[in-house]
């Protein structure tokens, strides 16, 4: 079984991202530097190999309607051993408890021929503030709960 993440972006202006980091400005966030949003999808895929599980998602990605338009947007195969230690911004993950589109893309995926065993669907907020990591992590927590997720009805978590 391998998890595979497919990151999916604007190619434009993201006009959430602009109003979040607007609005935590106005709400006294002054170590904010920058915040974007991607569309977040988790693929749990039993394949042989690693490779064979990203070519997977490269192919839902390229020749599916379900997560990109590649006329407004852009995606990548997120590598996760390859930011280690690098990130000048810590990640967040947010998604519903009760997730609607899963069970829908799991059917629209397997009328298109293809065998997802599970899928996670949620919001990726990249989140850059001029904080040490300790600092940074504790900040972005209490950014997340003002104001990036209604705790009635999603969760996150910090990747």
């Amino acid at each position: 079984m391998w998890q595979i993440e497919l990151c999916v972006q604007l190619k434009t202006y993201d006009l959430s991202a602009l109003t979040a980091k607007q609005t935590f400005w106005e709400m006294g966030y002054k170590e904010l530097i920058d915040i974007l949003r991607q569309d977040y999808y988790l693929f749990n895929l039993s394949c042989q190999t690693k490779e064979e599980a990203e070519d997977i998602v490269r192919n839902l990605a390229e020749k599916t309607p379900l997560f990109v338009n590649p006329n407004k947007h852009t995606y990548y195969i997120k590598n996760r051993k390859s930011e280690i230690g690098t990130r000048k911004f810590e990640e967040v993950l947010v998604w519903y408890r009760e997730e609607g589109r899963k069970k829908v893309l799991l059917d629209s995926l397997k009328s298109f021929g293809y065998s997802v065993e599970d899928l996670l669907c949620g919001v990726l907020w990249q989140i850059t503030v001029a904080e040490d990591k300790e600092s940074r992590i504790v900040l972005v927590q209490k950014m997340v709960k003002e104001l990036l997720m209604n705790p009635h009805s999603e969760d996150y978590k910090i990747l």
